[in-house]
C-alpha cells in the first residue's frame, strides 16, 4: 500500500467518523474523529505516518485566524477587567506544572528536570526543544508532552459536555457559512501576515499566534473587513489538528516510556482536576460561565482547547485570552525555573 492511498484511507475514515461525530451531537467533530482515527491508526499501521508540516501549519494558523476573528472591542475589555484574576490563575498554573514534576520525580525514576519539563502546561514545542539545552532527557520530555496533549484532546470534551454542559451551535464553526470569498480573503491575508509576524518576533507558538494576532489586530482595527471562515476550511483544519495528535499515539512512543507512563498519567489527570477547580474559581472571579473558566485553565493543549471552542456555546474570546497569557507565561518562567531544578539536581 503506497502512502498515498494510506492517506487517502486515512482521510475516508476520519470523514466517516466525523459524520457520526456529528450526528451524535459531539462538538468539533472533525477534531475528536481526526484524533481517534489517528491513534487507530498509530497503534495499528505497519507504517508511520506523520501528518506534513505545512499541513500542520497551515491547519494551526487557520485556527488561529478563526480564533482571532472573535475579539472584538467590546469583548476585549471585559477580560482587561478582570486581568488580575487572569494573572493570578495563570501564575498557579504554572507552579502546578512544578509541583507536578516534582511528585513525578519522586514516584518514579525520572530525574527532576526531566519530570518538571514532560510536565510544564504550554509551548510543547519550545520546552522540548528548552530541555535539550539544559541537559533533561528530551526523549522522555517529549513524550510526556504529547501524552499531555493527548489526554487533555480526549478528556476535556468529555468533562465540557457531561460536567459544564457545553453544546454545538446549530450554525456549526464559528458559524460561518460553507463558503464565502470574504472570508478566504481575510483568511489568506491574515494567515499570511501572521506567520511572517511570528517569524520576525521569534513567537512561541507561531503557527498559531501569528495569525491569531493578526485576525485580531484587523477584528480590533475594523470590524467589518472580517469574514466569516469557511466551513469547507475550518473542518478539515480542524482534522488536521487531531490526527497531527493522535498519530504521535504510537507503540515505540509507549515503550519508552515504560514504567513511568501510569504515574505520568496520574500525575496528568491530577493536574486536569487541580486546573478545573482553578477555572471555577476564574469563572467567579470573573463573572464568566463554569464552562468557559474550565477551558481557559486547561493545562496546555491550547491548539486543541482553541479549536473545541469553536462552533460551541462557549466564550471564546475569554478563552483564548486565558490561553495565549497562560501559554506566553509558561515559556518565560521555563528557563529560571529548568535553572533551578537542574542545580538542585547536581
Amino acid at each position: 500500500m503506497t502512502r498515498v492511498v494510506r492517506w487517502a484511507v486515512v482521510s475516508l475514515a476520519t470523514v466517516a467518523v466525523a459524520l457520526v461525530f456529528a450526528a451524535s451531537g459531539l462538538p468539533s467533530p472533525f477534531l475528536l474523529a481526526g484524533f481517534v482515527v489517528g491513534i487507530g491508526y498509530a497503534l495499528l499501521g505497519r507504517t508511520r505516518l506523520e501528518t506534513p508540516r505545512r499541513a500542520d501549519v497551515a491547519a494551526q494558523g487557520v485556527i488561529g485566524v478563526t480564533a482571532g476573528s472573535f475579539l472584538q472591542r467590546s469583548t476585549v475589555g471585559a477580560v482587561g477587567a478582570h486581568i488580575g484574576p487572569v494573572v493570578v490563575v495563570s501564575i498557579l498554573t504554572v507552579a502546578l506544572s512544578v509541583a507536578a514534576g516534582l511528585v513525578l520525580a519522586r514516584i518514579s525514576s525520572v530525574d527532576r528536570p526531566t519530570a518538571a519539563f514532560g510536565m510544564i502546561a504550554g509551548g510543547a514545542a519550545g520546552i522540548i526543544a528548552l530541555s535539550r539545552d539544559l541537559g533533561a532527557d528530551e526523549r522522555l520530555v517529549a513524550v510526556m508532552q504529547y501524552v499531555r496533549v493527548m489526554i487533555i484532546v480526549a478528556v476535556t470534551p468529555a468533562v465540557a459536555i457531561s460536567v459544564f454542559g457545553m453544546r454545538r451551535l446549530p450554525q456549526g464553526v464559528a458559524g460561518g457559512p460553507s463558503w464565502s470569498a470574504h472570508g478566504v480573503v481575510y483568511l489568506a491575508v491574515s494567515l499570511a501576515a501572521g506567520l511572517v509576524l511570528a517569524r520576525l518576533l521569534h513567537l512561541p507558538g507561531g503557527s498559531i499566534l501569528g495569525p491569531m494576532l493578526a485576525a485580531a489586530a484587523v477584528s480590533l482595527a475594523y470590524r467589518r473587513l472580517v469574514g466569516p471562515i469557511p466551513a469547507a476550511i475550518t473542518d478539515p483544519a480542524l482534522a488536521v489538528i487531531g490526527l497531527g495528535v493522535g498519530m504521535r499515539f504510537t507503540p515505540v512512543a509507549v515503550r519508552e516510556a515504560g514504567k513511568m507512563l501510569p504515574r505520568t498519567i496520574a500525575v496528568i489527570l491530577g493536574m486536569l482536576c487541580a486546573s478545573a477547580g482553578f477555572g471555577v474559581a476564574l469563572a467567579a472571579a470573573a463573572d464568566v460561565r463554569p464552562l468557559d473558566g474550565y477551558l481557559a485553565t486547561t493545562p496546555g493543549g491550547l491548539t486543541a482547547v482553541v479549536a473545541l471552542t469553536l462552533g460551541t456555546n462557549t466564550n471564546t474570546t475569554f478563552v483564548v485570552s486565558v490561553q495565549v497569557i497562560r501559554t506566553f507565561l509558561m515559556l518565560l518562567a521555563a528557563p529560571p525555573i529548568a535553572a533551578w531544578l537542574t542545580s538542585k539536581a547536581r
